[in-house]
């Protein structure tokens, strides 16, 4: 399950402000997902557990914006400014 530390050290990869909440989602067979709310909007925060090589990594455990009334994610987030 993901941790509030966890998820503190994923956005500080990225400018999307701090953290204020977070809640986990239902329970998957793979991904262990969160809500994460924070100074500068919402976000899902995702992560497989399974080690992938980093090509695969990449594309789906990027963080994505929320966004209200929306069926399905937004773009992906660009890359973090540590290259991570």
């Amino acid at each position: 399950m993901l941790t509030a530390r966890d998820i503190a050290g994923v956005l500080s990869h990225y400018d999307l402000g701090t953290p204020v909440e977070f809640s986990p989602a239902a329970h998957g067979y793979v991904n262990e997902t969160a809500f994460v709310r924070t100074t500068r909007g919402r976000y899902v925060v995702r992560r497989n557990p399974q080690r992938f090589t980093e090509p695969r990594l990449a594309t789906p455990n990027a963080l994505t914006p929320c966004r209200p009334g929306a069926t399905r994610p937004g773009p992906p987030l660009s890359p973090p400014p540590t290259g991570g």
